[in-house]
């Protein structure tokens, strides 16, 4: 019966009242498939009531993709046959399917779901194509024919990944600076390594939809940020197929001089300095250098509307970033001898004054007061413990002394804000009045 039905199909002229579709039936993504992945292919009338219907559906490469298993759709299962197979000439995957509703016809029906498995060593970038050929609809009194459709994903393979080694060249060094900065600026996120490690050795990681950002998330949490330049750093100067890669630290900083674009004060206990910074618009970023007031050894890459810094550094001093150009925004992060993590929040301008030289005191009748010298004019910003904005006081630039009402004795949180950000924080203790 079923080889007189298609032959009936093959014979007849396309009807366009009727139309065969194929997707994917799992939740998963409709663009790509995973290696190693299951996946549930749904194939559907998408027009009309039938009393039955029909395909061949082909699959290529037939080495990446295996059929695993069907069940029916909206016909019964004991007048639904799915037969898989390989086209000889072709070597492509075929399925046939056929169903069939001895009651009355169903109205859109679901033909069957059909199960495949992607090769775990499927290649990376490879194109599989799932095409419905064919196809038939058998309605009240005729079989019709409907058009071919087909569907393709592209396969995420695995890539390995040397931790550190973000340009995939084999060794490590300030071209892996400039590039893990360039997809942190970009906030480029994928897939996690599982597992992940950040010693020097292959990993095998799924690939992104971008591949090539897939090293740069060097340490392996699914996406590239601040942090993956420390495992640069910790990798610097490994190369691919040395048995005992010597580790050599990035050049130590010369003392540089010129315009200082910003400068950080390291809190104690720090040990590794890391930070992406954006310029302004319109602004280019040109002749980047890094300095401090203690040796440091370290890298900086400018980007021309990007700046990428990674560098050893000890607690309690200044390190300054050189050059033209100016910065708006950007993160920065220490990490301390004990392998915390600690934002050091927003650029801190070079043009101002050390937080140190600004002198906070409390007058008569719940006044707070600032005194100092500013070269940027902004807000004197009061907060509660929650967050929640007390009030503020406009401060121009130059020397001074400025004062804000506060309303309430206790603990409180004093900002000095620029349009550029927030320059220093402090917090401070209200007595009661």
């Amino acid at each position: 019966m079923w080889r007189g039905i298609l032959s009936v199909a093959l014979s007849t002229a396309v009807v366009w009242g009727q139309a065969l579709s194929i997707g994917r039936s799992d939740g998963g993504s409709e663009r790509f498939l995973l290696a190693g992945e299951r996946v549930r292919l749904m194939l559907a009338v998408t027009q009309g009531s039938v009393y039955g219907a029909g395909c061949r559906l082909r699959y290529s490469p037939a080495q990446v993709v295996v059929v695993s298993g069907w069940r029916a759709g909206s016909f019964p299962p004991a007048t639904t046959v799915v037969l898989p197979g390989i086209d000889q000439q072709t070597g492509e995957g075929v399925v046939d399917v056929a169903a069939l509703s001895t009651a009355q016809p169903i109205g859109q029906p679901r033909l069957a779901e059909i199960e495949f498995v992607i090769a775990p060593e499927a290649p990376h970038g490879v194109l599989v194509r799932f095409q419905v050929t064919q196809g038939w609809a058998l309605q009240q009194d005729s079989v019709v024919s409907v058009p071919n459709v087909s569907v393709d994903f592209l396969v995420h393979g695995y890539v390995q990944v040397w931790p550190g080694d973000a340009n995939d060249d084999g060794s490590v060094d300030v071209r892996d600076v400039a590039v893990v900065g360039l997809y942190a600026h970009r906030g480029t996120m994928g897939f996690r390594r599982v597992p992940a490690s950040t010693e020097w050795a292959p990993q095998l990681a799924l690939a992104w939809e971008q591949p090539e950002a897939t090293h740069a998330d060097c340490d392996g949490n699914g996406v590239v940020g601040v942090r993956d330049l420390a495992v640069v750093l910790q990798n610097y100067g490994r190369r691919r197929g040395e048995l005992l890669p010597p580790i050599t630290p990035p050049p130590a900083i010369e003392p540089a001089a010129g315009q200082i674009l910003c400068q950080w004060w390291i809190p104690e206990g720090a040990e590794l300095f890391v930070g992406v910074f954006s310029a302004c618009a319109g602004e280019t970023l040109r002749e980047l250098a890094l300095g401090g007031e203690a040796p440091v050894q370290g890298v900086v890459v400018g980007l021309d509307s990007v700046a990428v810094v990674a560098a050893y550094v000890r607690g309690s001093t200044v390190l300054r970033l050189f050059g033209e150009g100016k910065l708006c925004n950007g993160e920065v992060e220490v990490r301390t001898v004990a392998g915390t993590w600690q934002s050091l929040g927003e650029i801190l301008h070079a043009d101002e004054p050390r937080e140190e030289e600004l002198q906070v005191c409390t007058a008569d009748g719940g006044w707070l007061c600032l005194r100092g010298s500013r070269v940027r004019p902004g807000w004197m910003v009061l907060y509660s413990l929650l967050g929640a904005e007390i009030s503020r006081v406009w401060i121009p630039p130059g020397e001074g002394e400025w004062c804000i009402r506060v309303p309430a004795a206790g603990p409180i949180l004093l900002l000095y804000r620029t349009e550029n950000g927030v320059e220093w924080r402090r917090s401070v203790v209200v007595p009661g009045h």
